[in-house]
C-alpha cells in the first residue's frame, strides 16, 4: 500500500505511515498538511492573494461556491477549495482558463462534455456535482479529494530515489482499469496523467473525464500535441483518439514509475535501465503498450495490466537438468547466483530457454 499523503510504501494493514506519521486506519480524517510541503502551501497561498487568480478567497463563484483556498493550477484551469452554502459543504471547484471555452458554440460544447460526465459512476471516478459560467469563466464543481495526485507522490519518491516496484503498482494499476473499462463502454478520457490520479486511503480517483471533449480535439491537441502521454496517433491527427490511446498513456505513467522519474524530453526507454531489479519481461510489456501503431497495443488497459499481473505471480524455479523435460517451459530470474558448488562442466547456457 502506498501513503496517500507521502507516497512510502507501507504494509497493507498498516494502521499509521512509519515515514509521515499519517493515520491510515480510518477514511475519514482532516490531512495536516493537505498537499506537498508547507513551502509550497505558502506559495499557493501567496499566489491566490496576488492577483493572478480569477477568484480570491471570500468570492463566491456562481453565488454559491465560496472560496477558501487554491488547491492547484493546470494548463487548462485553477481548481479551488469551496464551501457550497447550498449543500453545506466543501467541493472543489476547478475554473478553465478563458481561451478553454469561449463563445456560444464553446460553452454549449462544455455543458454537453460535463453532462455526459456526469452519468459517469464508479468508484474510481470523482464525481461532478455542477457546472456553469461566472466572470466568463466556464467552471464545475466536484467531489473535493483528500490526498495527493500521482505525480507529487512521484515526485516525493525520485527526491528519495526509490523507484516503485511491480508489487506497488499493480493495486494502482489495477484500480485505474476499473475506472477505464467503465468509461470505455461509452467513450474514453482523453487527458490521462498523473496531475489526474489522486491516491487516497483506501482507494485511487481519476479526474478530468470531461476535459477533452469540453475544449473539443483541435484546441485540445493544440495545449497538450507536446504531452508524452499522448500517443503518436493522436499528435498526427487530433481527430484520432480512443481508448487505444489511454492503453497509451496508462503505459508511459507505468514506465515512469517504475523507472522512478518522469521522462520529460527524454524519449521513452526501458524501465530496466533504471531499475535493474525489475523482471525483463516488464520492458517487453511496455514496449508493446507504447506501440506506435495502435492496433498492435494491448485491446485494454486490463489486458496490459493482466500482462504485469501475470509476471507478478510468475515463480522463480531453481531447476537443474533432471528437473525438465525437452518440451517444459520455465521463468528464470537472469541474476540468480549459479549452485555454490558448480560441477566442472557446468554451463547456464545449457539450460533450456523458455519459449
Amino acid at each position: 500500500m502506498i501513503c496517500y499523503r507521502c507516497g512510502h510504501n507501507v504494509p497493507d494493514r498498516a494502521l499509521k505511515c512509519s515515514n509521515c506519521g499519517a493515520e491510515l486506519g480510518s477514511a475519514t480524517r482532516a490531512m495536516k498538511i493537505p498537499r506537498g510541503s508547507i513551502k509550497a502551501l505558502r506559495q499557493r497561498r501567496a499566489k491566490h492573494e496576488s492577483g493572478d487568480v480569477p477568484f480570491k478567497s471570500g468570492d463566491l463563484i456562481a453565488g454559491r461556491y465560496e472560496v477558501r483556498d487554491t488547491v492547484g493550477e493546470g494548463p487548462f484551469g485553477i481548481v479551488f477549495k469551496t464551501f457550497d452554502q447550498e449543500l453545506e459543504s466543501e467541493v472543489a471547484v476547478k475554473v478553465l482558463h478563458e481561451r478553454c471555452v469561449s463563445g456560444q458554440e464553446g460553452q454549449e460544447r462544455f455543458e454537453t462534455a460535463v453532462r455526459q460526465a456526469r452519468r459517469l459512476s464508479q468508484p474510481n471516478i470523482v464525481r461532478l456535482h455542477d457546472s456553469g459560467q461566472d466572470r466568463d469563466r466556464a467552471f464545475v464543481a466536484m467531489q473535493l479529494l483528500e490526498g495527493l495526485n500521482l505525480r507529487k507522490v512521484m515526485g516525493l519518491r525520485q527526491e528519495k530515489e526509490e523507484p516503485f516496484g511491480l508489487e506497488e503498482i499493480v493495486p494502482l494499476l489495477k484500480q485505474i482499469d476499473k475506472a477505464l473499462e467503465y468509461c470505455h463502454r461509452s467513450g474514453f478520457h482523453g487527458d490521462l496523467k498523473p496531475e489526474n490520479i489522486i491516491l487516497q486511503h483506501e482507494r485511487l480517483k481519476i479526474t478530468d473525464f470531461f476535459i477533452h471533449d469540453a475544449l473539443g480535439a483541435e484546441a485540445f491537441h493544440k495545449a497538450s500535441s507536446q504531452s508524452v502521454y499522448m500517443a503518436p496517433e493522436r499528435k498526427l491527427d487530433a481527430n484520432d483518439a480512443g481508448p487505444a490511446a489511454d492503453v497509451y498513456a496508462v503505459a508511459v505513467i507505468t514506465a515512469e514509475l517504475l523507472r522512478g522519474k518522469p521522462f520529460g524530453d527524454d524519449p521513452l526507454d526501458a524501465p530496466t535501465i533504471h531499475n535493474p531489479a525489475l523482471p525483463a519481461l516488464v520492458d517487453q510489456i511496455i514496449e508493446r503498450a507504447t506501440a506506435q501503431d495502435p492496433a498492435e497495443r494491448f485491446e485494454s488497459v486490463g489486458g496490459f495490466v493482466e500482462a504485469l499481473v501475470d509476471i507478478e505471480r510468475a515463480p522463480v524455479l531453481e531447476v537443474g537438468e533432471d528437473d525438465l523435460l525437452p518440451n517444459d517451459t520455465a521463468i528464470y530470474r537472469l541474476d540468480d547466483e549459479p549452485p555454490s558448488s558448480p560441477s566442472a562442466d557446468f554451463n547456464p547456457l545449457d539450460i533450456p530457454t523458455p519459449m
